[in-house]
């Protein structure tokens, strides 16, 4: 029973998100409890007197104005952590709580019972302080303040619920349609795209056979010029060749009559003289 009941106070002092021993417990209006570091951490980017939620059922409350040390503190909590301490300081006493007291702070930190009367349940929320209270603090502390029983702020948040399920489920098939026309339309653009690079590669071949075609023309043309060039170059060459041969004749010759005249003339001369 007393390793049962220190489990159960072992829960309750545990912070829900840094799993510690509550530091400076906060409590917020829906009735959980976090570390001061911890809430300040979670409600850093949140100026004061805007709205944030509850870490844990993301209830909303407001940042009081002057920040997030002005929250209440969990006096239950803090009376469980130093009876831990204690207890753990002093084993050899018994925890300051029995386990109907624990089961009560529970009860109190889970926002069933009120804050202020730990016999009373929690009847009506309060808008304004942003807390669950019982019919007494309705009728007094609270009773100028905007009020809504339990019951029908959880039927209107059941009804408000359904229609986000509703909308939401409504957009999850939009969203689902939508994805479905893209993926067809991404299928039909791979498609037209395959026949495009078909097409291209059918006109890059037709190309390349007329242009191979017209460099073969080209050059059977070429070489037509280069013939019919080349023989009236020949035949020029030729006839300039035959030429220079008949007129080195005409000179070789014309040189052995002028040497034969010259001979027979200087005979006949010697004849004279004789």
């Amino acid at each position: 029973m007393m390793a049962e009941t220190a489990t159960n106070a072992n829960d309750l002092v545990t912070c829900p998100m840094c799993l510690n021993v509550f530091d400076s417990p906060r409590s917020l209006p829906c009735g959980h409890s976090f570390c001061l570091a911890c809430i300040r951490g979670h409600c850093k980017d949140k100026p004061p007197a805007s709205k944030s939620f509850c870490p844990l059922c993301k209830q909303n409350f407001q940042v009081p104005g002057d920040g997030i040390e002005e929250l209440p503190t969990s006096n239950h909590l803090r009376r469980l952590v130093d009876c831990r301490s204690n207890c753990r300081l002093h084993t050899d006493e018994k925890m300051n709580l029995d386990s109907g007291e624990l089961k009560a702070v529970s009860r109190r930190l889970r926002g069933v019972h009120c804050e202020k009367h730990d016999d009373q349940l929690t009847t009506s929320h309060c808008f304004d302080c942003l807390e669950n209270v019982c019919s007494s603090c309705s009728e007094t502390h609270h009773k100028k303040h905007r009020l809504k029983t339990i019951e029908t702020l959880a039927a209107e948040l059941k009804q408000q619920i359904e229609t986000d399920i509703k909308e939401v489920s409504s957009r999850v098939a939009d969203i689902r349609n939508d994805a479905e026309r893209l993926n067809t339309k991404r299928e039909q653009f791979i498609e037209d795209v395959g026949r495009q690079e078909t097409a291209i590669r059918q006109k890059g071949e037709e190309m390349k056979t007329v242009i191979d075609r017209k460099v073969e023309e080209l050059l059977q043309e070429l070489d037509r010029i280069k013939a019919d060039s080349i023989s009236p170059a020949q035949t020029a060459e030729t006839r300039l060749q035959q030429t220079a041969d008949d007129v080195q004749s005409f000179c070789d010759y014309s040189q052995e009559i002028r040497t034969e005249g010259v001979v027979k003339f200087r005979v006949m001369r010697s004849k004279l003289f004789i």
